[in-house]
């Protein structure tokens, strides 16, 4: 009941929740949640910086040391840092977006097929879901993201990346599916909070 007040969905909670539970509510334990899930999204920064430079066409040198320059500015990077600190949901947003982004990138490339595309697609049906689940604001990241999945499945240069594109539209489908349950919630927050449409 005090979630649907909050004015966000409650994943982050829910996870703040078992945190508290396996070391306390201090201070420094609370904030520490942020900061590991900020953590965790360090080599899945450096992964993106680094697939990113070699699709640019930069050779092994290259994509290491672009990856390892976008490990640098997001491990340095104000926002980082503060939401690392802060015990909201912000960080694994973060995180969550990073994560998926190396999915659909996998995807959209058409370099896998079969199961291993399948487990990509589920990969990121979670992640969507996730990604809902942790913050209002994702529904436009995602609706973004699948207006360019359903361009690039029926635009994209070969059947394999048509392919990859469909799958992720599917998986966004499955991951809007995985968030319904908590939609009354969101229809009750949005007539009684400020956030996000309130007045």
């Amino acid at each position: 009941e005090a979630l649907r007040h909050d004015g966000h969905p409650p994943l982050f909670y829910v996870l703040l929740h078992g945190w508290i539970a396996l070391g306390g509510d201090s201070d420094w334990w609370v904030r520490a949640l942020a900061g590991v899930i900020s953590v965790l999204g360090l080599p899945l920064t450096y992964l993106a910086g680094s697939r990113l430079a070699a699709r640019s066409g930069a050779g092994p040198l290259g994509s290491r040391r672009t990856g390892l320059l976008a490990l640098s500015v997001m491990a340095l990077l104000p926002y980082g840092v503060r939401y690392g600190a802060e015990t909201r949901m912000y960080s694994l947003a973060i995180t969550l977006v990073l994560a998926g982004y190396l999915l659909i990138d996998e995807l959209f490339a058409g370099r896998r097929s079969g199961r291993q595309q399948l487990l990509r697609a589920a990969g990121v049906a979670l992640v969507a879901g996730a990604l809902l689940w942790t913050h209002y604001w994702s529904m436009w990241l995602l609706a973004a993201v699948g207006l360019v999945a359903l361009w690039r499945s029926v635009r994209a240069p070969d059947p394999e990346r048509r392919t990859g594109a469909r799958l992720v539209v599917g998986a966004l489908v499955v991951g809007g599916v995985l968030f319904l349950p908590w939609v009354p919630s969101l229809l009750y927050q949005s007539a009684n909070t400020g956030t996000p449409w309130g007045e």
